[in-house]
């Protein structure tokens, strides 16, 4: 009976020594698995920061392009709105010039005292049918049609 009690002992013992290698083999691969999910972890981080920062250097590269257009656009802009400022400006000065020369063009003024009255020159009859045609003919406006025409 000692012998067999020694014998259920050894192999007793020997199943303990199996499932020790096996824990120590178990804490190894858990040990090493750790160590891979950090060193991926710490990976995953570089390329996540990798990531912003071209994403970042895109944007500024894109903001840089924005500026310049805009810079470009806003001068382009200033020069169209001086040049329409010069050409307000220089119909005011030719209104005013076209102004001064009708008033001189009146017979009895002299340059000094009250402006000539508001209205045609003389000899003018101020319609705009009128102007058109005496500019068009050559002539004076023709007398207005008296009689019908023949399709009413």
């Amino acid at each position: 009976m000692i012998a067999r009690l020694r014998a259920k002992a050894v192999r007793v013992q020997a199943a303990i020594d199996r499932m020790r290698a096996l824990v120590e083999r178990l804490v190894e691969d858990y040990n090493e698995v750790r160590e891979a999910l950090a060193r991926t972890r710490v990976e995953q981080a570089r390329t996540r920061r990798q990531v912003l920062e071209a994403r970042l250097a895109a944007q500024r590269r894109y903001h840089q392009r924005l500026t310049r257009q805009v810079r470009r656009a806003v001068a382009q802009e200033r020069r169209r709105q001086e040049i329409l400022r010069r050409r307000a400006l220089l119909r005011r000065l030719a209104a005013a010039r076209a102004a001064a020369a009708r008033a001189r063009s009146w017979p009895g003024w002299s340059g000094g005292g009250a402006a000539p009255p508001p209205g045609p020159p003389p000899g003018r009859s101020g319609s705009p049918a009128a102007s058109w045609a005496s500019r068009t003919s050559g002539g004076p406006p023709r007398p207005a049609r008296t009689t019908a025409p023949a399709w009413s």
